[in-house]
């Protein structure tokens, strides 16, 4: 009997000898388990460090869990909410005023001195003139200069124009009547600056913040610009004083007076305010207390309330919980398939090599080592092997993926830093899931070999045959090889279902990585033909009377059709629930550059819209603009990738008793004349105009927007080509070394090299058809889950898979699989005679 100590020392020495000598196979599995491991924790980890970024932000920024919009806060209204409220929060009031800066849509906040609830959670940089007290910051991402070429983006000490649509505040009917007077009372140098209804007001850059009811980019949401009362009212009364003579601007100022206070120029304190803002100790009361406040202005005779709104329901807080709710989701789509994929792939080759082993096991028992001895030097060997893929992927993903998506999350949010951040329990849990199915199944089949007496281990396993009538005519190579390989799925009926399952799953993942990019540039050529269809795009500074802006387009060389829009930052929503902001324009034309059936009466939504506020067709949708809320029905919806939007003619009843303005234009050249040159033309000749674009520009534009998507679905394509190769690698592997005793018998028989590598060419191909087959079939699907768990904000995916792309997963896989297989055909010659065909009696 041989010793304990050296049963040990000969149980480890087998088990490193196993290592070395397949090597290639156990090299597979780490980089399996590496790959699939490094996608898994790197997602966990990327939803983490973004949750970080966003509750840092809203923490720092003290952001209030109630907003309470009214046409205007009275003294009697402030005294309801602070009794209602009590001890149990905190409570500051501002001006809240839509507006635009340049062409880009913002708001802006007025207050006495810098807030202490919903605050800057970050200023990035200040004047010497900035203080406590005096200040105009605007949104670091959104304006600060990073290239100079952009005449929308400003420096410190910049002045910048703040333009207010007066019909927001009101004021429409009372400046109609004024306006033609005012024109008499403009000073020599001066210009009459609420002419078309727009109020421009020059001030000084204070300083850059980061404001936390701006994560998103203002690209696509507005702006917020913070102002101190002495600031906005001293560029009021700067702005009337350079303009007009004293009798014009005292009619200004009485006109403002009557609705923001009579005391409005003369106090040291705001005395109007629109907007209160309510923090709570407890956040989950604020439901409790939303009603109790609903309840008092429901009471009242006049009802002055416009919104009144939890965190979670406005469309800069629902964007957030939206991005955080898919990052959470998105491990469990695509990589939790690509985890169990990963995972049969290591099973599937860890039983064969064990059920190869099993005249070892054999032997091993015959020198004397116990059951459990040659079960632990198995369990050891998963352990190594699986541990090491495992060991990588822990440290690999969150080192990468949060890298890769945070292209994505810089493009869409203004945020603190994020930093690296293990999912320690997700980490732990998914080692554990992932180690314990290997041990497991490494358990249940050495346990099966072990339990086998040594004379009945040390025989080849003996195959068990069906009895079938053959032909007597000598069958061809090709049919000979045929049969063999059919008769080798056959007998191996398990390790050839699971090698379909694995190849199925990788074929989805490939068909899914390659559908990504199709929907997405799907999405992009939607919207270029149906949106972008004019030749140039036009935006103007302000808003303008059609018949002036024609005029100015007359003397313009190579225009052919002229459309006029309104565009306005629209917050959409029902009586009750979420609230989205999007883009609301107004067409001149019912035979409109955007090609959709222009309603003469409702609106139409884009199904994004229509889906985040929970809207059907027939209900009544609020749109609030600024401080003007509008009604209209819904007759109809569209789909958008980009352009999410709404559409109402300029005729609709909604605008009833509204002067007819706009403030962009669609243009068509004239043949003979390009597109980049009339655009040049157009900026270069009309001082009002703020950007013209060729329709390639726009279309650029978009796509350079969509450029961190494409970096996520370019991050799954690589990872589902990686896990592809490494599969069909380890397949076509493993598949070679059992077939070895059988290639030897086929070489001593007189077969040829070409003939022997047939056989293992059909066996695999066959696998790797039906699973490809059913990979196909599942691709669409999956590709659903992944973008399901992976929405943004300002797209709407179009759900598209090409023909190419199914092509080019089925091309992939098969070639793959042909290369891998015909490697190890020409490696016939190498194999060890004796060894494969000995059997030990």
């Amino acid at each position: 009997m041989v010793k304990k100590k050296s049963i040990s020392l000969l149980s480890l020495k087998i088990g490193f000898r196993s290592l070395k000598k397949n090597i290639g196979q156990f090299l597979a599995i780490i980089l399996i388990g590496a790959i699939s491991m490094t996608l898994f924790v790197g997602l966990l980890s990327n939803a983490q460090a973004f949750g970080k970024q966003i509750d840092d932000t809203f923490a720092r920024g003290n952001l209030p869990d109630l907003f309470v919009t009214c046409s205007q806060v009275e003294e009697e209204d402030r005294r309801a909410i602070d009794e209602i409220i009590g001890d149990d929060g905190e409570i500051e009031e501002r001006i809240y005023l839509p507006c635009k800066i340049g062409n880009h849509d913002a708001y802006a906040v007025v207050t006495d001195s810098l807030p202490q609830i919903s605050k800057p959670y970050e200023i990035i940089e200040q004047s010497e003139e900035h203080s406590e007290n005096h200040y105009a910051l605007l949104d670091y991402g959104w304006m600060y200069k990073q290239e100079p070429i952009k005449s929308d983006k400003y420096e410190l000490n910049d002045v910048f124009y703040l333009t207010v649509d007066m019909t927001s505040l009101g004021y429409a009917d009372k400046l109609t009547k004024l306006e033609p007077i005012l024109e008499g009372y403009v000073n020599e140098d001066g210009e009459n600056v609420v002419k078309d209804l727009d109020l421009s007001i020059p001030m000084e850059v204070t300083g850059f913040m980061n404001h936390p009811e701006n994560i998103t980019k203002a690209n696509y949401n507005p702006a917020v610009v913070l102002l101190s009362f002495d600031v906005f009212r001293n560029a009021l009364v700067t702005t009337f004083r350079d303009n007009y003579n004293s009798t014009g601007e005292l009619m200004l100022r009485q006109m403002l007076m009557n609705k923001l206070g009579e005391d409005f120029f003369t106090c040291e304190k705001l005395p109007y305010h629109n907007q209160i803002l309510i923090r709570l100790k407890d956040p989950s009361l604020a439901e409790t207390y939303r009603d109790r406040i609903k309840e008092y202005f429901n009471g009242k005779k006049e009802d002055n309330l416009l919104l009144l709104t939890k965190k979670p329901e406005l469309p800069f807080s629902l964007t957030y919980y939206t991005a955080r709710t898919e990052a959470r989701q998105f491990p469990y789509g695509f990589p939790a398939v690509f985890f169990f994929v990963a995972i049969l792939v290591i099973l599937t080759t860890l039983s064969q090599l064990i059920l190869k082993d099993r005249t070892k096991i054999g032997t091993m028992k015959a020198l004397g080592m116990t059951k459990q001895e040659i079960l632990r030097s198995y369990l050891f060997i998963s352990i190594l092997v699986v541990g090491l893929g495992i060991l990588f992927g822990e440290i690999l993903g969150p080192l990468i993926i949060p890298g890769i998506l945070g292209q994505k999350y810089s493009l869409l949010y203004t945020l603190p830093k994020r930093t690296c951040q293990f999912p320690v329990a997700g980490g732990i849990l998914s080692a554990i899931f992932f180690l314990g199915v290997s041990l497991l199944v490494t358990y249940l089949v050495a346990r099966k070999e072990i339990a086998l007496k040594p004379v009945d281990s040390m025989r080849p396993s003996i195959p068990k045959f069906k009895e079938v009538k053959h032909a007597e005519k000598k069958s061809k190579v090709t049919g000979l090889s045929l049969r063999m390989a059919l008769r080798n799925i056959r007998l191996s009926l398990g390790k050839s279902i699971m090698v379909i399952v694995g190849i199925l799953g990788c074929t989805a993942l490939l068909v899914c990585g390659f559908g990504l990019e199709d929907t997405v540039n799907y999405g992009l050529d939607h919207d270029v033909k149906m949106f972008m269809s004019a030749d140039v795009h036009v935006s103007f500074a302000s808003s303008m009377g059609s018949d002036e802006v024609l005029n100015s387009f007359e003397d313009i060389e190579g225009i052919e059709k002229i459309e006029l829009y309104r565009k306005m930052q629209c917050t959409f929503s029902l009586e009750e629930g979420n609230q989205t902001t999007k883009l609301l324009y107004v067409v001149s034309s019912y035979d409109s550059h955007i090609k959709l059936d222009i309603p003469k009466d409702g609106v139409i939504l884009s199904n994004k819209i229509a889906r985040t506020i929970g809207c059907k067709t027939g209900d009544t949708i609020l749109m609030q603009v600024g401080s003007t809320l509008y009604e209209a029905e819904l007759v109809g919806t569209f789909d958008a990738f980009y352009y999410n939007c709404a559409v109402l003619p300029f005729d609709s009843p909604v605008f009833q008793g509204e002067p007819e303005k706009y403030n962009g234009a669609w243009v068509d050249c004239k043949e003979g004349y390009t597109r980049e040159e009339t655009a040049a033309r157009i900026q270069d000749s009309l001082s009002f105009v703020t950007g013209s674009f060729a329709k390639e520009s726009m279309s650029s534009n978009i796509k350079d927007v969509m450029s961190s998507i494409l970096v996520m679905t370019n991050a799954v394509k690589v990872f589902a080509l990686l896990l592809a190769i490494v599969v069909l690698y380890n397949f076509a592997r493993l598949n070679f070394h059992e077939r070895m005793r059988d290639i030897a018998t086929l070489k001593v028989l007189g077969f040829q090299k070409r003939e022997i590598g047939l056989t293992l060419m059909f066996e695999i191909v066959s696998l790797t058809f039906a699973g490809v087959l059913f990979g196909l079939f599942a691709g669409y699907p999956f590709m659903l889950l992944v973008l399901k768990t992976n929405i943004v904000e300002i797209v709407d995916y179009l759900y598209h898979i090409s023909l190419l792309s199914y092509f080019a997963a089925f091309l992939f896989t098969f070639v793959v699989a042909f290369l891998m297989n015909l490697y190890f055909s020409n490696k016939t010659k190498k194999i060890p005679m004796v060894e494969s065909l000995k059997s030990i009696e």
